[in-house]
């Protein structure tokens, strides 16, 4: 495609491109799921937006700063921060 850029993290997929096709294999949960693929298809219609958004830029500053070495934990990364703020709990506390 042109004028696409290839992301470190992503490969020649968009963020949204790459949490569509492997959302499975990051072991979503439905009702999360449901929201993250919600926001991702219609941004600006969704009630998730502002967490996408917040847990997209808190994601990038993370990858950027080298501390991730993996993209799955890139993804794993943006998964729980969504999962924060669309909830308010801390994901790690299962």
């Amino acid at each position: 495609m042109a004028g696409r850029q290839t992301d470190k993290y992503f490969g020649d997929e968009s963020a949204c491109e790459f949490f569509l096709k492997h959302g499975e294999e990051l072991n979503v949960k439905d009702d999360i799921g449901e929201r993250l693929v919600s926001a991702l298809k219609d941004p600006q219609k969704s009630e998730s937006n502002e967490s996408f958004m917040k847990a997209m830029e808190l994601t990038k500053a993370y990858a950027s700063s080298g501390s991730i070495t993996h993209f799955s934990a890139v993804a794993r990364t943006f998964y729980e921060l969504f999962e924060m703020f669309e909830t308010g709990r801390d994901p790690r506390q299962k």
